[in-house]
């Protein structure tokens, strides 16, 4: 079960256990501002964003919400974005022209941990509830879910990680 913010409602209906996890909503607005003068991606702190200069524009991410994984998007949470990166430049960005505005429900569990696990005597194989690091820690849980098949001594101690926690 690697059904992101989905893994709650399938974990239930296989296992029982109602694993406390909800979506951590990201949201981001990409430009098609190609401005020379950010070579590199910039984080500020005060303003709680990030901008990244990628090859077809300025990306500009980082608000969270908690919301149902059903309730509509808050897109004033991308327009917030586009406030703070022009805020960010005296000159103002080239003017911004917003391209595409997006928002994606990450899963996030009550204790900021993901399972990763093994039920039913390796029959069923856990690994979701990695919050808005999804992607940094996609290879180390491939890893671990491998020694799992492989029935193998995990590299990592899976402890904190169970399912059980939540039982």
């Amino acid at each position: 079960v690697a059904a992101g913010v989905h893994s709650k409602a399938l974990v239930r209906q296989l296992t029982g256990v109602n694993v406390p996890i909800q979506a951590e909503r990201g949201y981001h607005l990409m430009m098609n501002d190609k401005r020379e003068s950010l070579p590199f991606p910039i984080s500020s702190a005060d303003r709680k964003f990030i901008m990244t200069p990628m090859s077809e524009g300025l990306r500009l991410a980082g608000t969270v919400e908690y919301a149902d994984v059903k309730s509509p998007p808050n897109m004033k949470r991308a327009e917030m974005l586009y406030q703070q990166g022009n805020a960010m430049f005296e000159s103002g960005l080239n003017p911004l022209k917003q391209q595409e505005q997006w928002m994606g429900n990450r899963p996030s569990t009550i204790d900021s941990l993901p399972v990763i696990d093994q039920c039913f005597n390796g029959k069923i194989l856990l690994a979701f509830g990695h919050q808005h690091l999804g992607l940094t820690q996609a290879a180390i849980t491939a890893d671990l879910i491998s020694e799992l098949v492989a029935d193998k001594p995990t590299s990592v101690n899976i402890a904190p990680f169970t399912l059980q926690r939540f039982a």
